[in-house]
């Protein structure tokens, strides 16, 4: 299993933010602030950086057409025990950018939601320092790849017709032994 750590930095302004512009700026960031629905200082947008710093691509949002609240901002960026190339490195943004997309939904994300596939098997996402709201450790492993628990669960129900009196059964042998240990 792939494991991918990220190390979160905040929370800056919208003008702290935009002077990110370092050799070292760059990964993922995390917008916050009010939402009509979802309420006070929530996840808003998550997004990457990995073609130009976090300064530059920040810069490029509109933030104060999407909301009138002050934003708070949380930059992540890819560690590693040992140096990763460059394709290896813009590979791991962009999984784990999915990956953290599938589990959160932020509210003014539109793109790369629910279209991870099957590109996040075995990859799990571990989010340290000052992550906000985001989960500690992401994936999707249980509904893809072979630790899929979910999947192996479903294929166990029946089909019910509307005249059926029982609702679905699994036998406990065949529920899969990683979920009777969690």
């Amino acid at each position: 299993m792939l494991d991918i750590h990220i190390n979160w930095e905040g929370p800056f302004t919208h003008s702290e933010a935009l002077k990110l512009n370092s050799e070292t700026d760059y990964g993922l960031y995390q917008f916050y602030g009010d939402h009509l629905i979802y309420g006070r200082d929530v996840i808003l947008y998550l997004g990457k950086a990995e073609t130009q710093t976090f300064g530059r691509r920040i810069g490029q949002h509109n933030w104060d057409l999407w909301t009138s609240s002050p934003i708070q901002i949380y930059v992540g960026k890819i560690y590693s025990i040992s140096p990763l190339e460059n394709e290896e490195w813009e590979r791991q943004i962009c999984l784990s950018e999915r990956i953290i997309l599938q589990s959160h939904t932020p509210a003014f994300n539109s793109s790369n939601l629910n279209s991870i596939g099957h590109k996040g098997e075995e990859t799990r996402v571990l989010n340290w320092g000052k992550r906000k709201q985001l989960l500690p450790e992401v994936s999707i492993s249980r509904w893809e790849g072979s630790f899929a628990v979910g999947n192996k669960l479903h294929q166990s129900f029946k089909a019910q017709s509307h005249t059926s009196k029982q609702g679905p059964t699994i036998r406990s042998s065949e529920i899969p032994q990683a979920a009777i240990s969690r």
